[in-house]
């Protein structure tokens, strides 16, 4: 709910129709030139101004989808941040403190990987800050990408070793983590060009591919 409705109670209607868009019409078309072709279609349309005005929100989706959907239906009805709708759908992994149930133990060593412009950012330092207290084997890694630039061959580059540098020091033979020694990959610039002790702190900040 904190991306999809913002403080104060506007929603994100931009980021709405870019995902429904993506999810329910793109991704749906096998070739990349379909996608392409399709895009700038619906671009030259009237369609992105339509959807960018629209009144009333809740006839979004017969505008993007042709038809009625329930759970964007429910999601625009419930208003409030303790409605019904929205528990249980505000986290994957649950982190408040009394709210995950004691014989579940700590949160798994989680490694957060965050783009500092993505509209996630501020959620996902909370997450880190909640995981690290349960578990203080958590990682965060800001890069500078924004929520797109996180599935650019940069930000999958990041995800990807953080991915396997966990698995390695928890799954594996007790390696090192992220940047250790004795890894079968080679170093990302900005990343493991760092010394040793510092790869090594709990957070990792990476601006403009530099340290």
């Amino acid at each position: 709910r904190s991306v999809l409705v913002q403080p104060g109670g506007a929603f994100s209607l931009e980021l709405v129709v870019l995902w429904v868009t993506l999810v329910f019409q793109l991704l749906l078309l096998r070739r990349p030139d379909e996608m392409l072709r399709a895009a700038r279609e619906m671009w030259s349309s009237s369609w992105w101004s339509r959807a960018k005005y629209i009144s009333p929100l809740s006839s979004l989706d017969r505008l993007l989808l042709g038809r009625d959907w329930d759970f964007f239906q429910q999601a625009v009805a419930a208003e409030e941040e303790d409605d019904e709708f929205w528990r249980g759908r505000d986290a994957l992994c649950e982190l408040r403190p009394g709210r995950r149930a004691a014989a579940d133990g700590p949160p798994p060593p989680l490694h957060l990987v965050a783009g500092w412009h993505d509209f996630f950012a501020a959620s996902q330092l909370a997450d880190f800050e909640l995981a690290s207290r349960a578990q203080p084997a958590c990682r965060l890694t800001v890069t500078p990408h924004d929520h797109w630039g996180m599935a650019s061959l940069r930000g999958l580059q990041v995800a990807v070793r953080a991915g396997l540098s966990t698995f390695d020091a928890h799954l594996g033979d007790g390696g090192p983590a992220w940047g250790g020694t004795g890894r079968a990959w080679p170093p990302l610039r900005g990343v493991d060009s760092r010394p040793a002790i510092e790869r090594a702190l709990p957070v990792q900040v990476c601006f403009l591919g530099t340290q």
